[in-house]
């Protein structure tokens, strides 16, 4: 038998890949908080700068370049698509090492039950939210506030309102995004307990 197969050998590397998924874990969330920490008053900023700058001058501006500067209001939501589209790449990968953990770890008997009894708490109702619901929210406010900026800017330089054609792929993508921040939660797990399921199975 190999040193490295014995009861002693293969606890000692559980009990290692277990640290190492909870420290993936934490530098996913780490991660998710800073991308929101920097990209929402960077946008914040950006749309402010823009309606200062815009409405100080427009007047002045000359009218071929009327157009393309209302255009730039929309490059705020443009990065509210973008963060909310790598908040949901995070979280999934935050689920799915989550899930990991308790269907190989918890419900196999070994290790904390943290995930387990959050499940029962929530059943019970008691939680309100979950972690990065106040992100999302923001995101759309942004999104919400530089749309509105691009539709008075239109207004105001008395360019066609056709222009707006272009908020329909923009909310129906920040839509996608945000089912996809949303869900998936559900199927992560049931595929782990399949891939488990598939493990038990005897050889064919």
């Amino acid at each position: 038998m190999s040193p490295f197969d014995t009861p002693e050998s293969r606890r000692q590397f559980r009990l290692e890949e277990f640290r190492q998924l909870h420290e993936h874990i934490r530098n996913f969330e780490s991660a998710l908080s800073s991308i929101f920490t920097i990209s929402l008053p960077a946008a914040t900023t950006l749309l402010t700068a823009i309606a200062g700058w815009f409405y100080d001058n427009y007047a002045n501006v000359p009218a071929p370049a009327k157009v393309p500067l209302c255009y730039l209001f929309l490059s705020p939501a443009l990065l509210s698509l973008l963060t909310l589209d790598l908040i949901s790449s995070y979280r999934t990968a935050i689920y799915r090492n989550g899930y990991y953990i308790k269907v190989f770890f918890e419900e196999a008997g070994e290790g904390a039950h943290w995930h387990i009894d959050l499940m029962d708490y929530r059943g019970l109702g008691k939680l309100r939210g979950e972690h990065g619901t106040p992100a999302s929210l923001m995101l759309w406010l942004l999104l919400v506030l530089s749309i509105g900026l691009f539709v008075i800017a239109l207004v105001l330089t008395h360019s066609s309102l056709w222009h707006t054609a272009v908020l329909v792929p923009l909310g129906a993508a920040m839509v996608v995004q945000q089912q996809r921040f949303v869900s998936g939660r559900a199927k992560i797990e049931d595929a782990w307990h399949e891939v488990r399921a598939r493990q038990a199975a005897p050889p064919a």
